[in-house]
C-alpha cells in the first residue's frame, strides 16, 4: 500500500465562503460538448459532490448504493447517474439525480464547480459537480437505489496519509485503484478518485 505525498492544504476551517473562493479562483467549469463521448464509447453521467458546512466542521454527504442494483451495488459513492436527453448539462443531471435519490430540493444546493471527468471500468464517464449543501435539510431516500447516507469529514479527505493505492484483484489485471477508509467504511474506485481530486483542487495555491 502506498500513500500520497506528505503535504496538506493550508490550515484553517474550510467554511462555505472559503470553499466558494477556492472554486472561484479555479476558474470556470469546462465547456459542455452537448454530445456523448462517442470516441471513448463511454456513457456520460454526473454526480453531485455535496459539501455540508457544519458549524464545527465541513463534511461530505456520501451514499451506500442498494444491494439489488445491477451495477455498483453496495458500493459507497455520490448521488448521481447517467445523463438524460432533457438534461441541459452535467449540473442538471447531478441535481435531478440527487432529487430522485435523496429527495433534496435544488434551493438548498449551491454548485461551486466541477472536477475532472472520471472514467469507470463499468462504462461511464462521470462529471463530478461539487456543491454546497446548506443545512438544514431533510433526506427522503429512494430505497430502491440508496441503502443509507453518511457524512465523511472533509479533514479526512484533506489528510494525504489516508489516501491509498491498492492492487486491483481482478482477472483483467487492470492495475491499481484509489481507496480511503474511514469509520469502517471502505471507499474505493471512482469515488475515492473524486475525493482525492477534491483534495488536489483545494490544495492548489
Amino acid at each position: 500500500m502506498a500513500t500520497a505525498a506528505s503535504h496538506t492544504p493550508s490550515g484553517g476551517i474550510w467554511s462555505a465562503e472559503r470553499l466558494k473562493q477556492r472554486f472561484s479562483a479555479a476558474g470556470a467549469a469546462p465547456a459542455e460538448t452537448g454530445s456523448p463521448p462517442h470516441e471513448s464509447g463511454l456513457i456520460p453521467a454526473a454526480v453531485l459532490v455535496p459539501l455540508i458546512p457544519r458549524p464545527d466542521e465541513t463534511t461530505l454527504l456520501l451514499i451506500r448504493r442498494a444491494e439489488g442494483l445491477d451495477i455498483h451495488a453496495g458500493q459507497f459513492g455520490f448521488p448521481g447517474g447517467h445523463r438524460e436527453d432533457a438534461d441541459a448539462d452535467a449540473e442538471a443531471t447531478a441535481l435531478r439525480e440527487t432529487h430522485e435519490e435523496l429527495g433534496l430540493d435544488h434551493e438548498g444546493i449551491e454548485p461551486l464547480g466541477r472536477l475532472d471527468d472520471v472514467a469507470t471500468r463499468t462504462g461511464f464517464l462521470i462529471t463530478p459537480v461539487v456543491a454546497l449543501l446548506h443545512p438544514p435539510f431533510d433526506l427522503v431516500l429512494d430505497k430502491r437505489e440508496v441503502a443509507e447516507t453518511f457524512e465523511l469529514p472533509l479533514e479526512v479527505v484533506l489528510d494525504p496519509s489516508r489516501h491509498e493505492r491498492r492492487d486491483r484483484d481482478l482477472d483483467d489485471g487492470s492495475g491499481l485503484y484509489h481507496a480511503i477508509t474511514h469509520d469502517g467504511r471502505f471507499i474505493w474506485g471512482a469515488t475515492a478518485a473524486m475525493l482525492i481530486a477534491l483534495y488536489e483542487r483545494l490544495r492548489e495555491i
